[in-house]
């Protein structure tokens, strides 16, 4: 079954590029590549039905294009199940660009409201950090509303669970995230729970 969904998304990447070549016909290629493949995982319009997979839609569009690219180049430390099942090796710049435009101009995922205490400990980590662990406010960054800019990622909205894991993963350098690794590094499992939920609620 891997085998087969692999070779018929190569097929679709090279056909795709074959027939964009002006600006308009790259955004319909992207918009076909992201309704036929992108949506098995991500979900229709970039709103993933998985809770370990994230929500693309609303992201920044800079913050999306810069990690198709680091996919496709196999800059990332764990980029085999995007390049070798998908076929991203064969995207150009202009075609990520173009997904990239399309997943930023879709509606975000509806928040996802959870434990009220929960939220109201997240809430506090993401707005006001934890001074005496030397961790940043989030907003920071990813901005008040958690809504993300330019190349920090939107957190609204993702499910709790595939934002927790990936805290994980940055804290115990499984993920490749030099200035989140120095910000998480002293959070505890509690709070990186709590800022989780918080985030899935916006």
């Amino acid at each position: 079954m891997k085998g087969t969904f692999a070779i018929a998304t190569v097929s679709l990447f090279l056909y795709v590029g074959a027939h964009a070549a002006n600006a308009a016909e790259v955004d319909d290629s992207a918009k076909v590549l992201a309704e036929q493949v992108c949506a098995v995982c991500h979900g229709r319009g970039g709103r993933s039905a998985y809770p370990t997979t994230p929500n693309l839609a609303a992201q920044p569009r800079q913050y999306l294009a810069g990690k198709l690219r680091h996919f496709r180049d196999r800059s990332l430390a764990k980029p085999e199940s995007h390049i070798d099942v998908l076929g991203l090796s064969l995207m150009d710049d202009p075609m990520a660009d173009a997904l990239a435009r399309y997943y930023a101009n879709q509606p975000a995922a509806d928040p996802i409201k959870a434990d009220a205490a929960l939220i109201a400990a997240g809430s506090k980590v993401y707005e006001r950090g934890v001074p005496d662990k030397a961790v940043a406010p989030y907003g920071v960054c990813h901005g008040a509303d958690a809504a993300g800019s330019w190349l920090f990622p939107r957190l609204a909205g993702q499910r709790a669970e595939y934002v927790e894991r990936q805290l994980n993963l940055i804290q115990e350098h499984l993920r490749h995230s030099p200035l989140m690794h120095g910000i998480i590094k002293t959070m505890s499992a509690e709070d990186i729970k709590a800022v989780a939920t918080f985030v899935q609620s916006k």
